[in-house]
């Protein structure tokens, strides 16, 4: 899956999404999506898989931080697995929901 489709699968969402950043400030919630790595695995001293991690951050305010992390994962548990971990940003005032996931890189 390429970075245009699982931009296309996060604004099924109906919340507002940006690969990296968004160009102008955002009202929460949002969504945020980047490549974090790459991964080549080998075997007889060839590439036999290539994978990528991609993180999803979705800013929420408390308000409204459950019913945003149920969208966002209806979502993804309809195209992957995941793991999930959440923070407070006291400056922000703001929930951060961090999605992460692999997935393989076709060549």
């Amino acid at each position: 899956m390429d970075v245009s489709a699982i931009y296309s699968l996060l604004t099924s969402s109906n919340i507002p999404v940006a690969h990296n950043i968004f160009k102008s400030p955002q009202n929460p919630p949002y969504l945020i999506y980047r490549n974090d790595s790459f991964e080549n695995i080998a075997a007889n001293g060839k590439t036999v898989l290539k994978k990528q991690r991609i993180t999803i951050e979705l800013y929420a305010p408390t308000t409204q931080v459950n019913n945003c992390e149920h969208t966002v994962e209806e979502v993804l548990d309809s195209f992957t697995t995941y793991t999930k971990e959440r923070a407070f940003d006291d400056a922000q005032g703001l929930y951060i929901t961090y999605y992460s996931f692999y997935e393989v890189i076709t060549t």
